[in-house]
């Protein structure tokens, strides 16, 4: 028995991967909207659904999941990771035969606190909110 929790103990060291690493972001959706041909910034109605509506991003790869996903068609691409002076940033670009969509996340890393602030973008409609470490 003592060999087998010496085992288990030994393979999680030597993994590398933390036992409790606060990495990834868990987000709620505050507003939503979409700049409207006057230049303007407009609530839709179709959009306001995911106001309260969470989702969560893996800062390892970038991808969201839950309410908002980046990763229909495409892998995400991890731009920047985010740090003291920079902001969380991934895209993705899905090209098809007739249209291509771009996703774009930003999280304010380097704001002070447990609250980050989001941005994402889903070709014209825009999403914001916050983000805290889980």
């Amino acid at each position: 028995m003592r060999y087998h929790v010496g085992l288990a103990i030994a393979v999680v060291l030597l993994s590398g991967t933390p036992v409790a690493a606060v990495d990834d972001y868990l987000c709620e959706i505050m507003g939503t909207g979409r700049v409207v041909a006057s230049g303007q910034f407009e609530e839709t109605n179709i959009l306001k659904m995911y106001v309260g509506r969470k989702f969560s991003v893996d800062r390892k790869t970038g991808m969201m999941s839950g309410a908002l996903k980046n990763n229909y068609h495409s892998m995400p691409r991890l731009v920047d990771r985010g740090s003291k002076d920079n902001s969380f940033k991934v895209m993705t670009v899905d090209v098809f035969e007739n249209t291509t969509n771009v996703y774009v996340l930003n999280i304010g890393e380097f704001e002070e606190g447990p609250n980050k602030p989001f941005i994402f973008y889903e070709n014209s409609s825009v999403y914001y909110g916050r983000c805290r470490h889980f």
